[in-house]
């Protein structure tokens, strides 16, 4: 795992044993506190824009834009600035676009 790049993918599933199929993503812990680490599974390299949405749609950030393992890809992210509530993560790359809810509280 490279912890010491954090915002840059690394391959494993800690903390996460279920079998994640081609583009599906998870995020936990859900809700999130402090940070979360979203977690999702490419078949073979690919580029990866991995977004953070707020309740309405609007795109507030890009957590990821570039290429991507082949396999688990883990991604950490704080939340320490964001205020308590709904959000989306949107994962798009070449094969597929996948949305998940998040929760953020305090």
């Amino acid at each position: 795992m490279d912890h010491d790049h954090p915002g840059r993918p690394w391959s494993g599933s800690e903390g996460m044993d279920e079998p994640l199929q081609n583009g599906q993503m998870k995020v936990y812990p859900n809700p999130a506190d402090h940070f979360m680490d979203i977690r999702f599974f490419i078949l073979g390299n690919d580029h990866a824009t991995l977004s953070l949405l707020n309740a309405q749609g609007k795109q507030i950030a890009i957590l990821y834009d570039g290429e991507t393992l082949s396999g688990d890809n883990i991604i950490r992210r704080s939340t320490g600035n964001l205020p308590p509530g709904i959000y989306y993560c949107r994962l798009q790359t070449r094969q597929t676009t996948e949305v998940v809810k998040v929760m953020v509280v305090r």
